[in-house]
């Protein structure tokens, strides 16, 4: 799964800085789990965040292809809750340390379309935690089209088909505020046209340390 960060003009600003034109990071699988499954509270974060993203969902082999050409890769799109934990993310320049914990990475597992949404082109997207908006944005906003970004992470390898491509989070997010989530909090994501994930953050009964 790659990720693209902070793509939307508003999220970008309330993060602090100017990203680099298509940051792409890979997260890995151990990172996905059910939409509507609870979520570990990892128990060594103090800072666990949500976020709403559209996912591009890549349906055939995409190498060095113009946005055009590589729209015709775009399989179709899905809504991920992407779970964050800010104190590790922020705790070196590496940011993908507090994006990998295991099971914090929901999508929801129904594509819809490009021509059903029309491209995601215009969306409303946002989160709820415990019925109370946390996010309200559109999918309008994001800087570069699913198509660029597809684009562009192939400009250095090779995307196949189930390949998932996350795009960004609008305005809302606990991190400016320090408003983060806590064990028996539901956090609901969606994107209008396409589906919701809602989890609720519970402990983890297998959070202590391991070997094998």
């Amino acid at each position: 799964m790659r990720r693209a960060e902070l793509p939307q003009p508003h999220r970008r600003s309330e993060a602090g800085d100017t990203p680099l034109p298509h940051p792409v990071r890979e997260v890995p699988l151990s990172a996905l789990a059910g939409p509507y499954t609870s979520l570990p509270d990892p128990g060594n974060s103090d800072q666990i965040d949500c976020e709403a993203e559209l996912a591009v969902v890549v349906g055939r082999p995409a190498h060095r292809a113009e946005p055009d050409q590589a729209a015709l890769a775009i399989a179709g799109y899905t809504v991920v809750n992407d779970i964050s934990m800010r104190d590790w993310q922020h705790r070196t320049s590496q940011a993908l340390q507090g994006k990998t914990f295991d099971r914090t990475t929901p999508p929801r597992p129904v594509l819809v379309s490009p021509d059903e949404v029309d491209h995601a082109h215009d969306l409303a997207i946002g989160c709820d935690v415990d019925g109370q908006s946390r996010q309200r944005g559109s999918t309008h906003d994001l800087l570069f089209t699913p198509a660029d970004r597809v684009s562009y992470a192939g400009q250095f390898l090779t995307l196949l088909p189930g390949d998932l491509i996350l795009t960004g989070t609008p305005s809302g997010t606990g991190e400016p505020t320090a408003d983060h989530l806590r064990p028996g909090q539901t956090s609901h994501t969606w994107i209008d046209g396409i589906g919701e994930c809602r989890n609720t953050i519970t402990h983890d009964d297998n959070s202590t340390a391991t070997t094998r």
